[in-house]
């Protein structure tokens, strides 16, 4: 049972069965066919299928009302329910009961036949021109005011990981994931710039901006890598048109 629920996909807003069966909740539209809650519920529930052919055996029902008691009363916000029941039958059989909290407002079901994720971005696929794969390849070129940073992203280091500049140059990023290992992902967050991005593996992602403020503003990676992910940091030295700062 456990293995199976982990197959579904759960998103909130709109309930429905692979496009086909949505729960309108206790409103529903005229005509639906009705169904009757589970046990733990506490309103009748209506759905409505639209033309074709119905996928599945199972529905999700997002219950906006939660007064039956089941959950720890902690304030004026009530926990909302939601549901998973088997339609294969000639009676709906519950099979997981959850809360949601605040707002049940999306859900939807996709077999896990039907998925075909990416997992790692080949390298072959990669044709960013500005993607590097070695971190001995890392390199800062200045013209003038712009600034463009060749950065490589691995376990657990950032290349470069000291970058200089003056304040005001504009920036330009190229931090390529040079791992081809799934679940491999890492983060580059600055957060005195407001920047958080998230590099896949084989993924080459580009950052800019405005370094408009002067100081020493560390960067590092915001996703869990390693037992090491928080020494794959580094430093953002923003110089002043006089200043004589450096970083060792």
């Amino acid at each position: 049972m456990k293995h199976n629920l982990l197959k579904l996909i759960l998103l909130y807003g709109v309930a429905m069965l692979v496009g086909t069966t949505i729960i309108t909740g206790c409103n529903g539209i005229k005509g639906a066919p009705k169904v009757t809650q589970s046990d733990t519920g506490q309103a009748a529930l209506e759905t409505y299928v639209p033309p074709g052919k119905l996928d599945g055996k199972y529905l999700v029902s997002l219950n906006k009302t939660g007064k039956d008691g089941q959950h720890l009363n902690v304030g004026p916000m009530q926990s909302k329910s939601l549901q998973l029941i088997d339609i294969s039958g000639p009676k709906m059989k519950l099979l997981y009961d959850a809360f949601t909290d605040p707002e049940t407002h999306f859900a939807q079901i996709i077999p896990a036949n039907k998925l075909n994720p990416i997992e790692v971005y080949p390298k072959a696929e990669n044709k960013n021109p500005k993607a590097i794969w070695d971190p001995k390849e890392a390199k800062i070129v200045s013209n003038g005011k712009n600034v463009e940073v060749y950065m490589t992203a691995v376990m657990s280091n950032f290349a470069p990981n000291t970058i200089e500049m003056n304040k005001g140059d504009k920036v330009t990023m190229y931090i390529t994931n040079i791992q081809q290992e799934q679940d491999e992902s890492h983060g580059f967050a600055i957060d005195e710039y407001n920047m958080n991005v998230v590099i896949e593996p084989g993924e080459t992602k580009t950052v800019e901006f405005t370094a408009n403020k002067q100081g020493v503003f560390p960067f590092y990676c915001t996703v869990f890598c390693s037992p090491l992910y928080e020494e794959m940091q580094g430093n953002l030295l923003v110089k002043g048109s006089n200043s004589a700062m450096s970083v060792k």
